[in-house]
C-alpha cells in the first residue's frame, strides 16, 4: 500500500492532536453541542466557548464510527465507501462557468448544474456528483432547493449536497426521502451524502455543527472536510497543519457520535491551500496540498476510518498544461493511497471555476491512473515464455495470438491523447481543450439520463413550487 508518512509518523501526529485537544482545546460555537460534550466528560469553559477533550474521549468517539458504508443513489448504483475501490466526484460551489460555447468565462447557472450532472451521468470514471456551480440566476433562499432539484432530475448517480445556510438542509433532506421513498427508507439506504467544514484553526462554527447534528440524527453520512490556508489558518509546515486538521476532524466526529453513535462519517481534508510567500497568493494547485492530502489519508486509515479528500486541484483558469499536471500530480497521491472518495474533478482556479472540458479531461487522468495504480501483472500467461520461445531472435509480436488476447488488459488505451504523426495532426490539428469541448458538446447532445418515475417527478416539482412560492 503506497503512503507518504509511516506509522511511526502517524502515530506522532496522533499524540500531538491529543495534547492539542487536551491543552488548547477547541471553540465550540453552540451551547448543546458544549453541553454534550461536558455531559461526556469534556472540560469546558462556557464564557470562552472552549471545550478541552481528554485522550479517553477522543477514543470514544473514533471508535463509534463505522469503518464503512453504503451510498445507495436514485438508479442502479451502490457504493460501499471505505472498501477497497476509490471514488471519484466532482467539486462543487464554483462561481464562473468556463462557457462550452465561447471559451469564456461567465457567471454559474442553474443550467449549468443540469449539463455537468448529466456530463457526469454518462463519464465512467467520474462516480458521484456534488452541484459543481452557485446558481447566479436563483433567489437565494432557493438556491440549495433548486441545486438539489437539478441533481435529482439529471443524474442517477450518488451525490454528494451541501447547503449554504444549516437552515435549508431540512428541505434537501425532504427532496431525498420523496426520491427514495420515505425518510425512514432515506435513512436505511442514504442516497446522498452531506458535509460540514471545521474553521481553521480549531473552530467548529455554529452552522457546521447544526449540519453535523442534523446529518447525524437523520443517519445520513457526513464528509467532514476542513479547508486549512498554510501560513495563515494553519502552520506553515506540512506537518502542524496534518496536527491542526486532525484536531478539527476529531472534535466533530465526537459531536456527531455523541448525537448519533454509529452515524456514517468521512473524514479527509477539503482544498488545503498554500499561501504563497513571496505574493500572499493561495494555491491549491501546489505539491504541498497533495502532501496535505495524502497525509490525511494515511491518519484516517491508522484509525481505520473512511476518507474524502480534494484530488484534480488546479490555479489555471483554463484546461491547459498547467491545469494537466498540477491535476495530475494532485490526484496521484489520493488514487495510490487508496482515499475513499476524490473530489474534485472539473474544477479550475482552485474551485472557483467550473468547466465541462475538464471533466472530459479528469475523466482521462482517473483513467489512467487507475491503469497505473493496477502495477504489473506477473502470472506465466503475462511472463510469455512460450511466445517469446515461438517468435524468437529477430522476429515480431505483433500477429502472435498472445498479443491479440492480452493487449487490452495490458495496455492503456487514451481517448483523448493524440498518437498522430506529424503529417496527420496537421490536417486534424485539436488541442486537448478543443477534443474534450467537442467530446462534452457530443455527450450533452445525445445522452439522456434514466429518468426519475413521473410520481416521483411530479412530487419534486411540487415541493420546489411550494417552497419557490412560500
Amino acid at each position: 500500500m503506497f503512503a507518504v508518512l509511516s506509522r511511526d509518523q502517524v502515530e506522532k501526529i496522533h499524540v500531538a492532536t491529543i495534547e492539542i485537544l487536551q491543552r488548547v482545546g477547541v471553540l465550540v460555537d453552540d451551547k448543546d453541542a458544549l453541553q454534550l460534550l461536558a455531559d461526556a466528560g469534556a472540560q469546558v469553559d462556557y464564557r470562552k466557548r472552549i471545550a478541552r477533550i481528554p485522550e479517553e474521549l477522543v477514543t470514544y468517539g473514533l471508535k463509534q464510527v463505522p469503518n464503512s458504508f453504503t451510498l445507495h443513489s436514485r438508479g442502479k448504483y451502490q457504493y460501499r465507501i471505505g472498501g477497497e475501490r476509490e471514488f471519484i466526484s466532482t467539486g462543487g460551489g464554483a462561481l464562473w462557468m468556463l462557457d462550452l460555447e465561447s471559451g469564456r468565462h461567465r457567471p454559474s447557472t442553474k443550467k449549468d448544474v443540469e449539463d455537468t450532472s448529466r456530463l457526469v451521468d454518462y463519464l465512467d470514471n467520474i462516480d458521484i456528483y456534488e452541484p459543481m456551480t452557485y446558481l447566479h440566476d436563483v433567489d437565494a433562499s432557493m438556491l440549495d432547493i433548486q441545486a438539489t432539484h437539478a441533481v435529482f432530475r439529471n443524474t442517477s448517480k450518488p451525490c454528494r449536497l451541501l447547503t449554504h445556510e444549516s437552515k435549508y438542509l431540512k428541505a434537501i433532506i425532504e427532496m431525498a426521502a420523496i426520491v427514495s421513498g420515505g425518510i425512514d427508507e432515506l435513512k436505511k439506504n442514504p442516497i446522498f451524502v452531506g458535509g460540514a467544514s471545521p474553521t481553521s484553526p480549531l473552530m467548529q462554527k455554529s452552522d457546521e455543527i447544526t449540519v453535523t447534528r442534523m446529518l447525524a440524527e437523520n443517519s445520513i453520512p457526513n464528509a467532514i472536510m476542513p479547508c486549512p490556508i498554510t501560513g495563515a489558518s494553519s502552520p506553515v509546515s506540512v506537518a502542524g497543519t496534518l496536527v491542526t486538521v486532525n484536531a478539527e476532524v476529531i472534535s466533530l466526529v465526537l459531536i456527531a457520535e455523541l448525537t448519533n453513535p454509529g452515524t456514517p462519517l468521512t473524514i479527509g481534508v477539503g482544498g488545503p491551500t498554500i499561501i504563497d510567500m513571496r505574493n500572499a497568493y493561495a494555491s491549491m494547485g501546489t505539491p504541498q496540498a497533495a502532501l496535505i492530502t495524502a497525509g490525511c489519508i494515511d491518519i484516517a486509515r491508522y484509525y481505520g476510518l473512511p476518507t474524502w479528500v480534494t484530488a484534480f486541484h488546479t490555479d489555471s483558469l483554463i484546461p491547459d498544461a498547467q491545469a494537466g499536471y498540477e491535476s495530475t500530480w494532485n490526484s496521484f497521491f489520493p488514487l495510490m493511497d487508496r482515499a475513499s472518495v476524490m473530489l474534485g474533478a472539473g474544477s479550475l482556479n482552485a474551485e472557483v471555476v467550473a468547466s465541462c472540458e475538464k471533466l472530459i479531461i479528469d475523466n482521462e487522468i482517473v483513467s489512467g491512473l487507475r491503469s497505473l495504480s493496477h502495477g504489473i501483472n506477473i502470472s506465466d500467461k503475462t511472463l510469455g515464455l512460450e511466445v517469446i520461445e515461438s517468435v524468437g531472435p529477430g522476429g515480431h509480436f505483433l500477429a502472435q495470438k498472445h498479443t491479440a488476447e492480452l493487449f487490452k488488459e495490458e495496455q492503456w488505451l487514451s481517448k483523448m491523447s493524440s498518437r498522430l504523426s506529424l503529417q496527420d495532426w496537421q490536417n486534424h490539428s485539436r488541442d486537448t481543450w478543443q477534443m474534450a469541448r467537442d467530446e462534452a458538446l457530443n455527450i450533452l447532445s445525445t445522452h439522456q439520463p434514466e429518468p426519475l418515475e413521473t410520481g416521483i417527478d411530479q412530487q419534486l416539482d411540487e415541493y420546489v413550487k411550494m417552497k419557490t412560492d412560500t
